[in-house]
């Protein structure tokens, strides 16, 4: 969604040719098809296990080579730095078609899945890595002083899009659901380990006695072991009713609009486009003092919490709910000036222009 972005805001006169290959998942081949000259999607969804998972990969290898061999590019921009084996296979082919390889890492190395020290150790092939924030520049030097040319754009938000994604409203179940509540918490994305499934449900548990509150997921579960977990949590404390999960959505907006705060549960984060989308429509956000997230929510923010400590946490989102309307209102504002920081169009200039550089 982040590149999607800035392929969008690309200025016209930036008018070379772009085409996408993208490995796995085919959520956005329709949008990305909009704006580049061809989208390639090798597989459509991830293999369901580790057998498949490994063939599907070695798969791929051959059809990058072929890509590349078809496409002769100028510049390959590979979208993640978990991506080793685009990294490796494009290094390989370097020098045949003469291309510069540049990785846009939007990772810490406890998101990558498996082979994290490989990973970390394919990065140094890139000519240039663009990373997301400053925590990631000083992990990499700590790790790979090989990797001098590194930069820092942030993600970005589109104020436009935001405007025309506000316009749809919810399904009328979960128009029912908020009705029964005077104040509701939203937790947003694929819910994992790493993005603390387990501590939003135990937040939700140790709220119990606030019978006015309503907690709403704004997306899914990555896997049903996890989903099962949460909603045994859930229901031990009897709180199903006071639960909403949305399933994956591609606009989350009519469903944060809704929403009083959002609670960031997260044990690690690079960028959080979450707290970006809760600042451009003014919604408080409660979260964990994890690195990097201090380069997204404005200085001296209030509503940072101890790692990882639920209780404070509660306590953040209760201090919000009993707020004054004037205090909220100003919170509101600084928010919302904030996110204009992130404008798409201001970092799309920046992106495209150290692409070229």
């Amino acid at each position: 969604m982040a590149l999607l972005q800035l392929v969008k805001s690309r200025s016209s006169k930036n008018d070379a040719d772009i085409f996408l290959l993208g490995l796995r998942y085919k959520d956005l081949e329709y949008e990305f098809a909009k704006y580049v000259k061809e989208v390639y999607i090798v597989e459509s969804s991830p293999a369901k296990n580790l057998l498949l998972d490994i063939f599907q990969r070695l798969k791929a290898i051959p059809k990058i080579v072929k890509y590349i061999a078809k496409v002769k590019p100028d510049i390959v921009l590979i979208n993640s730095a978990a991506n080793s084996r685009a990294i490796v296979v494009s290094k390989i082919l370097q020098k045949k078609f003469n291309y510069k390889i540049i990785v846009y890492m939007h990772e810490f190395k406890e998101m990558f899945r498996v082979f994290g020290n490989i990973r970390v150790i394919t990065i140094s092939l890139a000519d240039k890595v663009i990373v997301v924030n400053k925590e990631q520049i000083s992990w990499l030097k700590s790790k790979i002083l090989t990797v001098k040319n590194i930069k820092v754009i942030p993600n970005s938000i589109n104020k436009s899009d935001v405007e025309k994604l506000l316009k749809a409203e919810p399904e009328n179940d979960f128009l029912k659901f908020i009705n029964k509540f005077d104040f509701l918490i939203s937790n947003i994305g694929i819910m994992t380990q790493r993005k603390g499934y387990d501590l939003y449900a135990r937040i939700i548990a140790d709220m119990s006695r606030y019978k006015d509150i309503g907690f709403v997921i704004i997306g899914d579960f990555a896997k049903e072991e996890d989903k099962n977990t949460f909603l045994k949590i859930v229901n031990e404390n009897k709180l199903l009713d006071r639960v909403y999960i949305t399933g994956i959505t591609d606009n989350v907006f009519k469903y944060l609009k809704y929403t009083d705060v959002t609670a960031i549960t997260s044990r690690s984060e690079t960028f959080s486009r979450v707290a970006l989308e809760s600042m451009m429509l003014g919604k408080p956000v409660v979260a964990f003092d994890i690195p990097a997230l201090r380069h997204v929510l404005p200085r001296n923010y209030p509503f940072f919490v101890k790692a990882f400590n639920t209780e404070e946490f509660i306590d953040k989102l209760i201090y919000i709910k009993n707020e004054n309307r004037d205090s909220l209102d100003k919170l509101k504002k600084e928010l919302v000036l904030q996110a204009d920081n992130f404008s798409t169009e201001k970092i799309a200039k920046i992106f495209w222009d150290e692409i070229n550089a």
